[in-house]
């Protein structure tokens, strides 16, 4: 936890993948990297507390959404 907590606070981007964002400490992960000026990615089927902190939400499948990326990068080269 201290080395996450660490890399959130000099990251400038942080993603996260099918987490409630409800269990804690592992939850406050994402808080200190926004806190910090990181902007925040959430992929997760259900909402989350921190979706309003979010600069971008997809409320889908991880596994899909990550799919659908790939393929997206691979059309676009």
């Amino acid at each position: 936890m201290t080395q996450a907590i660490m890399h959130a606070g000099n990251c400038d981007l942080c993603i996260v993948l099918g987490s409630s964002l409800v269990v804690y400490p592992a939850a406050s992960v994402p808080v200190h990297a926004v806190r910090n000026g990181a902007r925040l990615m959430i992929i997760n089927r259900d909402e989350t507390p921190l979706d309003f902190q979010a600069d971008l939400v997809v409320h889908e499948s991880v596994s899909q959404t990550l799919k659908e990326m790939l393929r997206l990068q691979d059309l676009t080269g």
